[in-house]
């Protein structure tokens, strides 16, 4: 188990780089100024949730073909990846303003 949990993290990494070129990146430019509120940080979990699992929905579809057209249920494990991702932004984002204004 001590091994399979990185590996995992590992197969993660270059999907949630992609994702957040994606969809991280364009948000980071239009709220950086808003980043200190608590509202950002709402929006910031929910948009990465969504992405993620736009981003893992593609990504199995386009190059995996897993599963069936229609089933949606395997494509929220990139909410999985996607929610920490995002939290993990703006508390960054949050931590970089409050050192810049000091």
């Amino acid at each position: 188990m001590l091994l399979v949990i990185p590996m995992i993290g590992l197969i993660a990494v270059p999907f949630v780089a992609i994702g957040l070129a994606l969809f991280g990146l364009p948000l980071t430019w239009l709220l950086r100024k808003q980043a200190q509120k608590r509202w950002v940080g709402a929006l910031a979990a929910g948009w990465s949730a969504f992405s993620g699992m736009l981003l893992f929905y593609a990504i199995d579809r386009l190059l995996l073909d897993f599963g069936q057209p229609g089933d949606v249920r395997f494509g929220s494990v990139g909410a999985i990846f996607g929610l920490p991702t995002g939290l993990a932004w703006w508390l960054l984002e949050r931590r970089e303003l409050a050192a810049q204004q000091e």
